[in-house]
């Protein structure tokens, strides 16, 4: 099942031009002001009445400028659904794959992190890995539980013996909001019907330990 979360990469907004035109235009008014200083009366009122209009045409195209400033254009915003269109992430569920499997196991073993099921994470690990722990399932959380899984991907599965199995995948998770980092993993899953105990006729177990080395994925 594939789901997808969108992340949206926040835009600066421009900084406004608004106060730097209202204050040109407030010195724009005293300039005028003072050159109607030698002349009539009438001369005076007719040139402050034009200052001021000049002052409210500067502030009426300031604010259009802060306006479009501060407005998305349509470039931008495709350009942000085109972003959030291409941040997908795969997560195969454990019904994708064979009963009894290695990669079932895994599955399992993943999907119970995703959901921080800590105690259905358990039944799916090694039973050598098991064998003497007082609490496996607080072990596990304290591993996993910082690390908030988004997808999963088998990407190989080397069969080392009838009894092991090295299986390669990927994770994408978030530790920081907002920043997902994705990884290689490459899990041992081995099968047991008791601690120390590999036989065929035992159940697959993946080995944490295995899975705490992590490789970088562009």
């Amino acid at each position: 099942m594939n789901s997808e979360q969108p992340q949206q990469e926040q835009k600066p907004k421009k900084k406004s031009r608004k106060w730097f035109w209202i204050a040109g235009g407030f010195i724009l008014l005293i300039i005028i002001i003072a050159a109607a200083g030698g002349g009539s009366e009438e001369n005076k009122n007719t040139n402050v009445i034009s200052a001021t209009n000049q002052v409210e045409e500067v502030n009426t195209a300031a604010e259009n400028t802060n306006q479009e400033a501060e407005s998305p254009t349509n470039e931008s915003v495709e350009e942000e659904q085109q972003q959030t269109e291409a941040i997908t992430f795969v997560f195969q569920e454990p019904s994708k794959f064979q009963k009894d499997s290695a990669e079932r196991a895994l599955a399992e073993f993943v999907e119970a992190w995703k959901n921080q099921e800590w105690s259905s994470m358990k039944e799916y690990t090694q039973l050598t890995w098991l064998n003497g722990k007082d609490d496996p399932a607080a072990e596990l959380e304290a591993t996993y539980g910082f690390k908030t899984l988004k997808g999963f991907e088998i990407t190989n599965v080397n069969e080392v013996s009838d009894v092991t199995t090295d299986i390669t995948f990927t994770v994408q998770y978030e530790v920081v909001t907002d920043q997902v980092s994705k990884k290689q993993i490459t899990a041992r899953v081995i099968k047991e019907t008791d601690a120390y105990t590999p036989s065929e006729d035992g159940q697959w177990g993946v080995n944490p330990i295995s899975t705490f080395s992590e490789k970088d994925v562009n």
